[in-house]
């Protein structure tokens, strides 16, 4: 009766160490894959990050582009550059003179 007992002891001892094993490699694999995601998450954002750099450079240059664009259009379109050019290569001169503005009446109304 003992042996049977010592026996059936073994067996239900051998089913807790297997289950002890499968326990452990379920959770080994789990963390295995966790560490993976994990990895690959690293790499992605480390990628992204660089990739946030490199545009943030080239906004930059584009804004800094965009500053001197900004720039010679006032040059180029200042009242004085106008003036002189106006002056010098059509000819025209500066009047002293108030202009003086002709409405025209419309005649087909009345």
């Amino acid at each position: 009766m003992k042996s049977l007992i010592d026996e059936k002891n073994k067996i239900t001892s051998r089913g807790s160490s297997a289950s002890k094993r499968m326990f452990t490699l379920i959770i080994i694999i789990i963390s295995s894959i966790l560490t993976i995601f994990y990895i690959d998450n690293v790499f992605k954002i480390n990628s992204l990050m660089r990739d946030i750099h490199s545009i943030s450079k080239e906004t930059q240059k584009v804004r800094d582009e965009n500053t001197l664009l900004r720039m010679e259009i006032n040059k180029l379109t200042s009242l004085e550059r106008i003036s002189r050019i106006a002056e010098e290569k059509l000819g025209l001169i500066r009047s002293d003179k108030t202009p003086i503005l002709i409405n025209k009446k419309d005649t087909t109304n009345k």
